[in-house]
């Protein structure tokens, strides 16, 4: 055999070992990348059920607060109603003692007249 042969060799058997050699390492980054995809997709399924768990619970608690807010409006209305009959009444009886006011006023301006005529013709026949 000769050099250029043996050296041939020599690189062949080089190559092999280095291609066994990447085979091994490529197996075992399929190996580990496959340990990581799982566990990825293991945290990826806990987020989904949290998140979906989490939105659930936000519903519950939307529902709530709509239901208070909606108890607190109708309890609001129906002060606001109160006070507006309240104000009306109010306003109806201010408007009947004005007018009573207004009556007597009316009544003791004309007692002032007549009595400022009776007092005029007190004089005159004097």
């Amino acid at each position: 055999m000769t050099a250029v042969q043996r050296i041939g060799i020599v690189a062949v058997s080089f190559s092999l070992a280095a291609l066994a050699g990447c085979s091994n390492i490529t197996m075992l980054r399929t190996a580990e990348l496959r340990a990581v995809k799982a566990s990825v997709d293991s945290l990826d399924t806990r987020l989904g059920a949290q998140l979906a768990e989490f939105q659930q619970k936000q519903s519950e608690l939307l529902r709530v607060i709509r239901a208070d807010m909606e108890l607190r409006f109708g309890e609001l209305g129906r002060r606001i109603e109160a006070l507006e009959m309240s104000i009306s009444e109010s306003q109806s009886k201010l408007s009947k003692i004005d007018q009573k006011t207004q009556e007597i006023r009316e009544r003791w301006e004309e007692r002032a007249k007549a009595d400022s005529l009776m007092q005029t013709y007190s004089k005159l026949e004097v």
